[in-house]
């Protein structure tokens, strides 16, 4: 097999230019702080859920109370401040991605505010026993913290 001396020479090119290592070392720089957040959400959802099963073993009643003032406080403080970060994430990060948003509407689906918005509160909905999964969750925050640290 013989290689074409063309496409030899372009790798070469690609290889040697500092500009786009530059580039490249930017989007391996967020992707490693975003994975770093989703590790960190990932520890502190698992903190939070045994916290409730704990308070659920030591006291059996302790749901009945607990779960519907925590629910009542997350979806509260979810409108009041971060109300693009309801929902599972997925839809949100998709719709950031759209050719029509302008960079202004992408605010209103990824943005640094509501990643931490989506860390605390869904730490707290799990704390609270509610059922929620940590698949979309993770996907916009890490689109969050990537694009904060794309700016």
């Amino acid at each position: 097999m013989k290689f074409d001396p063309h496409i030899s020479a372009a790798f070469k090119k690609e290889l040697a230019d500092w500009r786009l290592w530059w580039a490249r070392s930017g989007v391996v720089a967020a992707a490693v702080v975003a994975g770093l957040t989703v590790v960190a959400f990932t520890w502190l959802t698992e903190l939070a859920s045994t916290a409730f099963f704990n308070l659920r073993t030591a006291w059996w009643w302790a749901p009945l109370l607990w779960t519907p003032i925590n629910a009542a406080a997350v979806v509260w403080l979810t409108r009041r401040f971060a109300a693009g970060a309801g929902g599972s994430g997925i839809p949100q990060v998709m719709a950031s991605l759209a050719p029509d948003v302008t960079e202004t509407s992408r605010d209103l689906f990824v943005a640094i505010r509501l990643t931490i918005g989506k860390f605390l509160l869904t730490s707290w909905a799990l704390l609270g026993g509610l059922s929620l999964g940590r698949e979309g969750p993770s996907v916009q925050i890490a689109a969050g913290v990537t694009r904060s640290v794309r700016r």
